[in-house]
């Protein structure tokens, strides 16, 4: 696993990128380009140590390179998503490999970029997901305020014997809990 973190420190940091692929060659010097303009980003090779990343940071956008992991790329893709974080999915393909690209769409991905691509197409494709992860991660959130208004609408109707309006309150409240989040 490989950290880069650009000049300014980590508080100038644009996006938090995680990067996948099997070619430490390509990825490694695609690392450290997107790193160069803003961005920290770690780069892995395998689907257990993105997923550890992925628990452990708060990660805007995955880049995953599909044409060179394959069905593996895609499996990558579908455990990262099932792990309900906001991040968003790039992926990277290459023209023969364009069955890949369709898979990854249709499974979620933000985009996909055909190798080779101009590095201003990723990075500009890095801030619109970075963005919309940044959107769909606000809006999901609940204050605690709210968290302890709607508690105390449950008990509420606890203590009135509407036990299953009660139980609906609080199932809402354990699942806004248990969606990814960090107070920030």
């Amino acid at each position: 696993m490989e950290t880069l973190s650009p000049r300014g420190g980590l508080d100038s940091v644009k996006e938090n990128v995680l990067m996948i692929g099997e070619d430490s060659r390509f990825m490694g010097t695609l690392s450290e380009r997107i790193c160069s303009k803003g961005m920290a980003v770690s780069f892995v090779q395998t689907a257990a140590e993105a997923l550890a990343i992925l628990q452990r940071d708060d990660i805007d956008v995955v880049v995953i390179n599909v044409n060179d992991l394959g069905a593996n790329g895609i499996r990558i893709l579908d455990s990262m998503k099932k792990t309900k974080t906001f991040a968003e999915f790039i992926t990277l393909t290459s023209p023969s490999s364009i069955h890949w690209s369709i898979e990854g769409m249709k499974r979620g991905a933000f985009a996909d970029l055909l190798i080779p691509f101009d590095l201003e197409d990723l990075l500009a494709k890095l801030h619109e997901a970075g963005a919309k992860k940044k959107s769909k991660k606000g809006k999901s959130k609940k204050s605690i305020r709210k968290r302890l208004e709607d508690l105390m609408v449950s008990a509420t109707l606890a203590e009135s014997g509407d036990f299953k309006g009660a139980k609906q309150i609080l199932n809402e409240v354990k699942e806004q809990k248990s969606a990814p989040e960090k107070e920030e």
